[in-house]
C-alpha cells in the first residue's frame, strides 16, 4: 500500500481512491485510547448531535446511506437510485439479568432430556409391557 494511504486498482480505466484510516505503531494497529490513560473502569459518553441520553435510555439516529442498481437489458442502461433509511437506536442504560444458553440441547437428544427431565419434576409414570 502506497505511504500516501490511497489504493489504485491496477487494471481500473479511471483511478479509485480508497481512503484508509489506520493507526499503526510499529505495523500493528492501536486503540488511541490507550494513549491517555484510559482503562476499562471509564465511561464512555458520545457528544453528538444524533445521540440522546436519558436516564433509561441512550438513542441515536443513524443515517444508511445504498444506491439501488436496476439493469434494462434491453435498453442497455443502467440506472442508480440513491436510497437513505433512517435507524433508531435505543439501548438500556440499566445492564439486564444475565441468560444462560446451553448449545447443543436442541435435537432428538436434547428433546429427550428435556422430556425426562420435566417427567421427573412432575413424577409422571407410564405403564410398560
Amino acid at each position: 500500500m502506497p505511504a500516501n494511504g490511497h489504493v489504485t486498482p491496477q487494471n481500473a480505466k479511471a483511478p479509485a481512491v480508497v481512503e484508509v484510516n489506520i493507526l499503526s505503531e510499529d505495523d500493528q494497529a492501536i486503540n488511541p485510547a490507550d494513549h491517555y490513560g484510559v482503562t476499562p473502569d471509564y465511561s464512555i459518553q458520545v457528544n453528538g448531535r444524533n445521540t440522546i441520553y436519558s436516564n433509561e435510555y441512550i438513542e441515536s439516529k443513524y443515517m444508511y446511506e445504498m444506491n439501488h442498481c436496476d439493469v434494462d437489458h434491453q435498453a442497455k442502461e443502467v440506472k442508480i437510485t440513491p436510497r437513505k433509511y433512517q435507524y433508531n437506536f435505543r439501548t438500556k442504560r440499566q445492564v439486564q439479568r444475565t441468560g444462560v444458553m446451553l448449545v447443543g440441547w436442541g435435537g432428538n437428544n436434547g428433546s429427550t432430556v428435556t422430556g425426562a427431565i420435566i417427567a421427573n419434576r412432575d413424577k409422571i409414570t407410564w405403564m410398560r409391557k
